[in-house]
């Protein structure tokens, strides 16, 4: 801070002041040597990254692919293609390997945010798969339903989901999932009828097109569809599942057999020690079968 007086008149003074950091640094430098060290720390952490481009850069900026071009969006298309089929996290365009594999195939690309692939590329997938989608399903002459109603098991909600299967007029097979929805309240035929009709209506199927709907052998689900006035079949898996846990898994023996091994799995999985001990039997168990192998072999060929 400094002051500078300015007479205005034969009596009068005005005093101007000004404020700025060059005197207090001096006197931290001066005086105050640690506390200037942290200040000079902190300003520079604060200004990192944050300098003037060189001219090399900034022709370098302006050489990137203008986001309007065919060749961005297509790269662009790839990416958000790869995110969705892979099951990548948004966030991968935020990875480093990642933006220098992009930098190092095409050092003109521009790489989009996360915001912009949330916002406007996965939409934009969405809306030309369903089209797509739509389309085929229109020439279909007759589909196939799978259904299937279940808990979820990372969050308490119930979820129903619809697959489609169909023969095109190459005699090429097609399987596409239409939905997997929350079906909220109880599970009544009602439900999960309107659920059903609701979702057909999504893609404009009709009934008359659906040729056999596939579900689970629950009497929610056989009614459902009996009221819609489509035929179902109860899943062969299900049934099987059904058969296993209430007959076989009803006998004694197959009770107790099946504890024991998980009490026997169970010990193994949680002593480290025991682990490793089986580990080595298995190992030995291994070479000892190797080696009677091999001279059984060795005696067939002799006696030949």
């Amino acid at each position: 801070m400094s002051r500078s007086p300015d007479r205005i008149g034969p009596r009068y003074w005005v005093l101007r002041v000004s404020y700025n950091t060059t005197n207090l640094i001096k006197h931290l430098k001066k005086h105050h040597p640690d506390e200037h060290a942290a200040y000079c720390k902190a300003t520079a952490s604060a200004t990192d990254g944050l300098h003037q481009q060189t001219l090399r850069d900034s022709l370098k900026r302006k050489d990137l692919l203008p986001q309007d071009s065919e060749r961005f969006r297509k790269i662009t298309e790839l990416i958000v293609e790869c995110i969705a089929e892979d099951d990548q996290p948004i966030s991968l365009v935020e990875n480093s390997g990642f933006c220098r594999l992009i930098n190092y195939l095409e050092p003109r690309y521009g790489m989009p945010s996360r915001h912009y692939i949330a916002e406007k590329g996965i939409p934009a997938l969405h809306t030309k798969v369903r089209e797509q989608v739509q389309r085929h399903l229109k020439e279909a002459t007759s589909i196939a339903l799978t259904t299937d109603l279940w808990s979820s098991g990372v969050a308490p909600m119930s979820l129903l989901s619809l697959t489609a299967d169909w023969i095109d007029s190459s005699f090429t097979l097609h399987n596409v999932v239409l939905h997997a929805s929350e079906l909220c309240g109880s599970h009544t035929s009602m439900r999960i009828r309107n659920a059903i009709e609701e979702m057909l209506a999504k893609w404009d199927i009709d009934n008359d097109k659906v040729h056999v709907v596939m579900r689970d052998n629950a009497a929610n689900m056989k009614k459902a569809f009996a009221d819609m006035g489509v035929q179902s079949l109860g899943c062969f898996a299900h049934t099987l599942q059904l058969v296993v846990i209430q007959d076989l898994l009803a006998q004694r023996s197959i009770i107790d057999a099946v504890a024991n091994a998980r009490k026997l799995v169970g010990h193994f999985k949680h002593s480290p020690k025991a682990y490793s001990i089986l580990e080595d039997i298995q190992v030995v168990i291994i070479i000892i079968i190797i080696s009677s192998s091999s001279s059984s072999s060795s005696s067939t060929m002799l006696s030949f």
